[in-house]
């Protein structure tokens, strides 16, 4: 029979212990993750202030329009146009105006509201005065 060797499991070289490459390879891929965080971070706000940057635009833009809207349904300005283009037109008379009351109308629903069944639904009524006309 072969003898056998007494120094068979004594190994020559340098021995790294599993539990420390297991702690380090857990680091490396908590650091590359907080990295890749980090620029998604980054890259988003950069997007938030190029959108805040327009939204402030578009907010300038709109109140100009709405300022140069609220001018040109000014009176004085309707009745220059009016001029301007030739078309002869004169304010009502009292009685041609008509009064539209509150119908119980929601701005974004258009179906009336019921109040009570007995009452009819009134979607405009005439309000004319008997002053002095």
């Amino acid at each position: 029979m072969a003898r056998r060797k007494k120094n068979r499991k004594k190994i020559d070289g340098f021995v790294f212990p599993t539990p420390v490459a297991g702690l380090i390879i857990l680091g490396a891929i908590v650091g590359i993750a907080y990295l890749w965080l980090g620029s998604c971070a980054e890259a988003l706000g950069g997007q938030i202030k190029e959108l805040e940057v327009e939204q402030a635009k578009l907010q300038k833009r709109f109140q100009n329009e709405q300022y140069k809207w609220t001018r040109l349904k000014a009176p004085r300005n309707i009745e220059e146009s009016l001029a301007k283009y030739g078309i002869a037109m004169v304010w009502p008379r009292r009685d041609q105006v008509v009064w539209l009351a509150d119908a119980g109308l929601n701005e974004f629903d258009p179906a009336p509201r019921r109040s009570g069944a007995a009452q009819p639904e009134r979607y405009a009524r005439v309000r004319r005065s008997e002053q002095h006309e």
